[in-house]
């Protein structure tokens, strides 16, 4: 049984959006996205969108989102087990990224069926302040040792895929050194038909740096 951390970004929502004709959508997504925080989500007019967007779903699985084109490129190298594997799916703390991995989160149960999927929230990691940022990698990090500890996994998978930069360094950051077990890193480029990886064995997480590089 295995644990895979993903990092989600907003591109999901973008699409949906992208389907209307006109741009309407698009700004009161904006709008309740720049009045509203995270915690307002079950506000009257957040709930009334969601209804709106859910009745506009016809895109192909290969057209949603970084995320899902990751992971179900990971299902056809048989990388992890839909059915038996924990999946988690980091979000910003930001309304817009909630409500985009809420969507994300429908896609990956109904389209590629996996069974076990939580979202949790990072916070501080969008911010133009390194000084919150840094308080971000902390977050960061006891999420992954809170849905790791004293679980029985056989390996940690970190899909950096999804999200900006900004995580994806301080996913790779917070893997190489707060991993307790077996870990790989998965990265889906564009223009890659396979998925990147590197792995560390258990034991081998407290390499010094210029070791850790002449593995990659």
């Amino acid at each position: 049984m295995k644990c895979i951390f993903t990092t989600t970004g907003t591109s999901l929502i973008s699409k949906i959006l992208a389907q209307y004709e006109d741009n309407t959508m698009q700004e009161e997504f904006d709008r309740l996205s720049d009045k509203y925080e995270i915690t307002d989500f079950e506000n009257e007019e957040i709930q009334q969108f969601m209804k709106e967007i859910n009745k506009n779903w016809d895109i192909s699985l290969s057209e949603f989102s970084a995320e899902t084109n990751s992971l179900n490129k990971m299902l056809e190298e048989n990388l992890v087990n839909p059915q038996d594997d924990y999946l988690f799916l980091l979000h910003s703390d930001t309304l817009d990224g909630y409500i985009s991995t809420i969507q994300l989160e429908k896609v990956l149960k109904n389209r590629l069926h996996f069974i076990k999927v939580e979202k949790r929230i990072m916070k501080y990691i969008k911010t133009n302040d390194a000084e919150t940022f840094g308080k971000g990698l902390k977050n960061l990090r006891n999420i992954i040792a809170d849905e790791t500890r004293n679980r029985n996994f056989d390996e940690i998978i970190y899909n950096i895929t999804g999200s900006y930069k900004g995580v994806a360094a301080a996913i790779t950051v917070t893997a190489i050194y707060n991993s307790p077990i077996k870990f790989t890193i998965c990265y889906l480029y564009q223009n890659i038909p396979n998925i990147v990886r590197f792995a560390i064995n258990e034991g081998e997480v407290d390499l010094r740096i210029g070791n850790f590089l002449d593995k990659l």
